[in-house]
């Protein structure tokens, strides 16, 4: 791996010498739930570790003649990638990446309840957490080559959509900015304009069940990092001064 420096500032950070991220093409992707067993619950790997990932290959059906064309058309769901069944015997799987998404609005609550006494005293009660909302605002193409508002419209009332999900056992992913988010779609908006015929925009939100990274954090150590070792820790110990006191190994 190739030395990278960086400006090592301890107070604060500046955008010099920084380096971007590894861009990614939102997606959505539907699978099938399976039951979790007591093996999965605590299988000792190191997600954060990239060397403990196996790489998982793609779905491949193998179509050796028309009765295996068949076959395909009649399954609904495979897992983790969801076959649409169409009268006209189309073959849509499970994974949407047909839309183009420009902003994410993350939303963290906590349940609380304040209560005021006389006088100038109060008391704040915390009861957890309330459900996460995202809010997804993107453009859909919409033209004769990319028919993608049409497509998705359709498959969120086939599939999408979290009443869909639930009947049929779905689970739904969305992976964005180095992250996956797995939740239900509550709604979706869409806005037709003629300023812009080609295109059309659209907002969605969805009750977040869970999120997960997926992205790497660097380490830096006196202003460089050189190894995979001082990849995706926490430590923010290069960042306090050392007239603070605290006793930092």
């Amino acid at each position: 791996m190739n030395e990278i420096q960086s400006v090592d500032n301890n107070l604060r950070p500046y955008t010099r010498g920084i380096t971007e991220r590894d861009s990614a093409i939102a997606s959505i992707t539907l699978y099938t739930a399976s039951p979790m067993t007591s093996s999965d619950q605590d299988n000792g790997v190191n997600y954060l570790d990239p060397s403990s990932l196996e790489k998982v290959d793609p779905l491949q059906p193998k179509i050796n003649n028309q009765t295996d064309l068949d076959t395909l058309r009649n399954v609904t769901s495979v897992d983790p990638l969801v076959l649409n069944k169409e009268e006209e015997g189309g073959l849509y799987f499970g994974v949407f990446n047909n839309f183009s998404l420009l902003e994410v609005m993350e939303s963290k609550d906590s349940i609380t309840k304040l209560h005021q006494n006389f006088g100038q005293s109060w008391n704040l009660f915390f009861f957890g957490d309330s459900p996460s909302a995202y809010t997804f605002r993107g453009i859909f193409l919409d033209t004769w080559e990319y028919p993608y508002y049409q497509e998705f419209m359709t498959m969120y009332d086939k599939f999408l959509k979290g009443k869909k999900c639930v009947e049929y056992g779905f689970k739904m992913k969305i992976s964005y900015d180095g992250k996956i988010v797995g939740g239900y779609l509550l709604n979706i908006k869409t806005i037709i304009s003629a300023d812009a015929p080609h295109t059309k925009t659209f907002s969605f939100t969805i009750i977040v069940t869970d999120e997960n990274y997926m992205r790497q954090n660097a380490v830096v150590k006196a202003g460089k990092f050189t190894s995979e070792s001082d990849f995706n820790r926490m430590n923010n110990s290069h960042r306090v001064p050392n007239n603070t006191g605290l006793s930092i190994e």
